[in-house]
């Protein structure tokens, strides 16, 4: 055993621990600041080096839920959300928006399917048209807009070269993108 780690088992000894985390992962560690920030005497311990069991590739994308509108899970897209929207306001050096663009190749494809999702079925439509998705993404706006700190969403039309809107016969051509505002 190093000096420095017996010098910090000597100091644990002479001081009062209100709670004993086991587990350095994103859960102890997540909880370990809380506790802190709360002024909470709390240590972590680890069996290796704190965050050492967590994916060798990961995606380090934090999403507001989005996929639980789908289903009707409106509750966890309101936890996500928060839980999203605290990391941007806490953490704001380790995560930021990540601007989106999202090709729409219809306006109405998918409505039936999704209701029908919405309503208990195990399928999930396969594609989604503009306004499909621009409902959805209202109702994320909506449940991630408690401290402004998300962009909102925005709907792009395609235009012709006279600048008014249409909509493409062709599938390989999209009528309409949604993407976030910087």
């Amino acid at each position: 055993m190093t000096a420095d780690l017996q010098t910090r088992f000597d100091n644990l000894q002479e001081t009062d621990i209100d709670v004993l985390i086991i587990g350095a992962g994103i859960n102890g560690a997540g909880l370990f600041r809380d506790l802190s920030v709360q002024g909470i005497n709390c240590a972590i311990v680890d069996k290796a080096d704190f965050g050492s069991g967590t994916s060798a590739a990961p995606s380090r994308l934090i999403h507001g839920g989005l996929k639980y509108l789908e289903t009707g899970e409106f509750g966890l897209v309101a936890q996500s959300t928060l839980e999203r929207n605290l990391l941007l306001k806490n953490a704001p050096h380790c995560v930021e928006p990540l601007p989106t663009f999202i090709p729409v190749f219809s306006w109405t494809r998918g409505i039936w399917a999704a209701l029908r999702t919405l309503f208990g079925s195990k399928t999930a439509p396969r594609s989604r048209g503009a306004i499909l998705i621009k409902i959805g993404l209202g109702l994320y706006d909506f449940y991630g807009s408690r401290d402004k700190v998300m962009p909102r969403h925005r709907l792009i039309l395609k235009a012709r070269r006279g600048g008014k809107c249409r909509m493409s016969r062709r599938r390989s051509s999209p009528v309409a993108s949604i993407t976030t505002r910087r």
